[in-house]
């Protein structure tokens, strides 16, 4: 799975995986709430950074699995 860390990549990427699959196939399109939560073995994450996020996974199918995290500031801009 690709993770984009830049939003204007990932939907650069989810433009290019719809148009491939114009004639035929399909694209699904996911959004899940995500909070980060500390891990094993790495420092705590600060309570600032952990606001609410969006997951946003697109795919279809088969091999082209697309992904980025969209943080309240930015989600106007997704929509």
């Amino acid at each position: 799975m690709t993770l984009y860390e830049d939003n204007n990549s990932f939907l650069n990427a989810l433009t290019k995986l719809y148009q491939s699959k114009r004639a035929s196939g399909s694209v699904w399109v996911t959004v899940k709430r995500y909070i980060p939560a500390d891990k094993k073995g790495e420092d705590k994450v600060p309570e600032h950074e952990k606001e609410p996020k969006c997951l946003i996974r697109a795919t279809d199918g088969y091999k082209k699995k697309i992904s980025t995290v969209v943080g309240v500031e930015r989600k106007t801009r997704i929509n």
